[in-house]
């Protein structure tokens, strides 16, 4: 995960917060794809 953080932010606050909120999502979108996975592991393996 790249984050171009621009000079235009001039509190550290938010890109603290901006950087907490994309890592979030991205643990978010890890677990979904673990998920997915995992269902579709168990879809094709179950006879």
């Amino acid at each position: 995960l790249k984050v171009i953080i621009y000079l235009e932010f001039n509190n550290i606050r938010d890109i603290l917060a901006l950087t907490y909120k994309l890592l979030y999502n991205d643990c978010l979108i890890n677990r979904l794809d673990e998920r997915i996975l995992e269902t579709s592991n168990n879809e094709i393996f179950d006879d």
